[in-house]
């Protein structure tokens, strides 16, 4: 894995720590990532706390098969590690595993700008990182479940995965 891979993983989790996650490392299946999660409640997004968990995965390169068990692997992380914070109050859970990667093949990149899916209730938006283009990947078209929320996770996640 080249540096520029490693750097922009390292910058995401600093952004992570400077912006109010909760910032830990965690070993999955696929292999280390580091885990940044913020819950949040606004009256605007009708009265709902959102568990947002941001699942950073670096890798010298992705493939297909690859990243469909980390997007499995980081909406089940989400869901065993929710906080439930009160059951009378409405709640949402987001889960946004980021590839950050040297080389990222095109079918991996055509998996990530699939709408984001949504599983019992939580939503797994996934996001890409070449570290060689510089481009970054997420879904792209007109989202439903989860729309009042996505535009605040779009400006968080892209913060974090700003370039110095």
């Amino acid at each position: 894995m080249t540096g520029d891979a490693h750097h922009r993983a390292e910058l995401a989790r600093r952004h992570m720590e400077e912006g109010g996650f909760t910032v830990s490392e965690e070993a999955l299946a696929v292999g280390p990532v580091v885990v940044g999660y913020r819950g949040t409640f606004r009256f605007r997004w009708l009265a709902t706390k959102l568990h947002l968990f941001v699942v950073v995965l670096t890798v010298p390169t992705i493939d297909a098969s690859t990243l469909e068990q980390f997007l499995v692997e980081s909406t089940a992380y989400a869901r065993e590690h929710t906080r439930w914070w009160n059951r009378a109050v409405q709640q949402a859970v987001a889960a946004v595993p980021v590839v950050v990667c040297d080389v990222a093949t095109g079918p991996a990149v055509t998996v990530v700008e699939q709408l984001p899916r949504r599983d019992s209730g939580l939503m797994t938006i996934p996001w890409l990182v070449d570290a060689a283009t510089g481009r970054t990947h997420s879904s792209v078209g007109k989202v439903v479940f989860g729309a009042v929320y996505r535009p605040w996770i779009d400006e968080r996640v892209g913060a974090l995965l700003a370039p110095e």
